[in-house]
């Protein structure tokens, strides 16, 4: 049995109008075996920090890389997209969490997680700018095969 390998892919659209920052993200992975895909209305802006975030090197363990995209004020809060990188240990590799719910409904929900080397997450966080820069575009972080 050929076991299919593990992603996350991102994809952003933009109506175009120069004033308006915010388009919708689809957000896909899969993970041992589990898959999962949701969307999130967010800021361009938001995916280049994140791109100059992914860039560190080594990421910290006290402090991952965490975007959480959601709805609500601080008291009625819902994630709808969380995605978080660190290090998996001191060997080197990065453990990937992605959480993605239902935008209506977070009891519709899938929760996976993944390794992935360096040199992977800094081809995907170039790839990020680039998508963001664009306003439109798709990226994906996976293991060469």
């Amino acid at each position: 049995m050929v076991r299919e390998h593990d992603y996350l892919r991102l994809e952003f659209s933009h109506d175009g109008d120069p004033f308006d920052p915010i388009g919708r993200l689809a957000v896909h992975v899969r993970a041992h075996g589990f898959s999962g895909s949701g969307s999130v209305w967010v800021q361009w802006q938001d995916l280049l920090n994140l791109s100059e975030k992914l860039s560190d090197f080594p990421l910290s363990a006290e402090n991952p890389v965490i975007e959480d995209w959601g709805y609500g004020e601080a008291h009625s809060y819902r994630s709808v997209v969380r995605l978080e990188f660190g290090p998996f240990d001191s060997a080197g590799p990065v453990l990937v969490k992605v959480y993605i719910a239902n935008d209506d409904d977070d009891g519709f929900a899938v929760r996976c997680k993944f390794k992935i080397g360096y040199q992977a997450l800094g081809t995907f966080s170039k790839d990020i700018a680039v998508v963001a820069k664009r306003k439109s575009g798709h990226c994906t972080l996976s293991e060469p095969v």
